[in-house]
């Protein structure tokens, strides 16, 4: 497996490591040609998904480390088959 993570997302190199190879890019920087077959790809709220987001692959999995989605185009992903994960009420510890 693939991942290809935000590199502001914390603790994730230690979240996925084990399940597979992963790279990191910045979420203001996205580079659709980073996707690969069978990338698993996972971003916060700075990084818009839609049909206008991937060069010419499309990741098997998104999934957004926030409890919002308006940066997700749901029939994007639909039409994609694409799965999709977000983090709804999830609360920062302080």
């Amino acid at each position: 497996m693939n991942f290809l993570i935000d590199e502001n997302i914390p603790l994730a190199k230690e979240a996925f490591y084990l399940l597979g190879e992963c790279d990191f890019f910045s979420g203001y920087k996205f580079d659709p040609n980073q996707i690969r077959e069978n990338t698993y790809l996972l971003v916060r709220s700075i990084t818009k998904i839609n049909s206008n987001t991937f060069a010419k692959n499309t990741p098997i999995w998104i999934g957004t480390a926030t409890a919002g989605t308006d940066h997700i185009d749901f029939e994007f992903i639909k039409n994609n088959r694409i799965d999709f994960a977000f983090a709804p009420g999830v609360m920062p510890i302080r």
